[in-house]
């Protein structure tokens, strides 16, 4: 029964699913955005993907004949694909998070690595009795342990960096957008992982589990990177610089430059313009009549702090100041005075700073309405 269900769902649903998956990653149109470059680049690959996981999932199937060691069948199997997916799902995620990602020569250097595990696995198969087949199975996934490992790394750089992007671009928490591109390389990781554990201790019943857990991941990912093509819209602009002006020393070359920005900084403070809503580091850039890399560089330099941090804490000292002065005031009329697009980010960014949610830390505060 265990063996007749992992077939329907490993091998009929989830072959119908990456068919499916594949076809809308070909045929649906995206943006014509030049920034998308990559993305389409990546989308094109995790068509193949699909496809090329849908007829790894027949071939399986077809391998299977009277008196053939089904179970190492389904372990060599397993270990191709996890580590064809491990490079795929890495490669694309990263896409998203920066537009140079897909060159060329990377491209095809890794891939060539990841075909040469896939056909040295099925050679094993294929030409080696079942017992020297498993000894060389078990050395190939601890390769493929090394190769999660090195994505992983891979992907907490590229994640940081664009990042560092979004705090150097937004007032606000505009990269929340992306959190499913780490939430599925979470999830692809630990799928990684149970197929690594399923390809060592393989059981009908953990077999049945992982093909259910794949199908589900398969769909959901499919569905939200599809969906990114419409969504970049959010992140663009930030992403237009691909290369950020280097910051050391500049303000010995341009003196003059820098000089002017602190002056016009200064007034723009004492003129509560970061109580505005939606500023970025363009639109202020644009106020001040200045380049966004020397603005962009001033406030890293000299305040010490992503364009981010400076602009919520001088938004949150606003708000401690309004807290004092008018117990009137909301927590939500005060988070939208001082420029924050809702409460709870207000209340993540004060936490942040003080230690305490705008509530506590107003109860604790000495009244200060005779100094208004």
């Amino acid at each position: 029964m265990i063996h007749q269900l992992y077939d329907i769902i490993s091998i009929y649903l989830t072959g119908l699913l990456l068919l499916i998956g594949g076809g809308c990653f070909l045929l649906i149109p995206t943006p014509g955005n030049p920034l998308l470059r990559s993305y389409r680049k990546a989308r094109m690959m995790m068509a193949c993907a699909y496809l090329f996981f849908a007829a790894v999932n027949g071939l399986e199937f077809m391998c299977r004949h009277p008196g053939s060691d089904t179970l190492l069948a389904t372990q060599m199997a397993t270990l191709a694909i996890a580590f064809s997916q491990a490079f795929l799902f890495t490669w694309a995620l990263i896409a998203l998070l920066n537009v140079q990602w897909m060159q060329r020569r990377r491209f095809f250097r890794e891939s060539a690595l990841v075909l040469a595990f896939v056909a040295t696995v099925f050679a094993v198969y294929f030409a080696l009795p079942a017992d020297s087949a498993r000894i060389i199975f078990y050395l190939l996934t601890g390769l493929y342990l090394v190769q999660l490992i090195r994505y992983t790394r891979l992907f907490i750089g590229s994640y940081l960096l664009f990042k560092q992007r979004m705090h150097n671009f937004f007032a606000d928490e505009q990269e929340r957008h992306l959190h499913w591109v780490v939430f599925s390389f979470c999830a692809a990781l630990v799928i990684g992982v149970l197929a690594l554990l399923s390809a060592l201790f393989m059981s009908h019943t953990g077999a049945l589990l992982f093909s259910i857990v794949l199908a589900a991941f398969y769909a959901y990912f499919a569905v939200r990177f599809l969906r990114y093509g419409y969504s970049f819209r959010v992140i663009e602009p930030a992403m237009e610089d691909v290369e950020p002006a280097p910051c050391e020393d500049a303000d010995a070359v341009y003196p003059a430059a820098f000089a002017s920005i602190e002056t016009k900084i200064t007034q723009w403070v004492a003129n509560e313009g970061f109580t505005q809503q939606g500023i970025t580091l363009d639109k202020l850039a644009a106020e001040l009549y200045t380049n966004r890399s020397y603005l962009s560089c001033y406030i890293n330099k000299y305040h010490k702090q992503t364009f981010r941090e400076w602009i919520n804490e001088l938004r949150i000292e606003e708000a401690q100041k309004l807290l004092r002065q008018h117990p009137e005031m909301s927590i939500h009329e005060i988070a939208l005075h001082t420029g924050f697009a809702n409460k709870s980010n207000f209340g993540r960014q004060f936490l942040k700073q003080t230690d305490l949610t705008p509530g506590k830390w107003r109860k604790i505060q000495p009244l200060e309405t005779d100094l208004f």
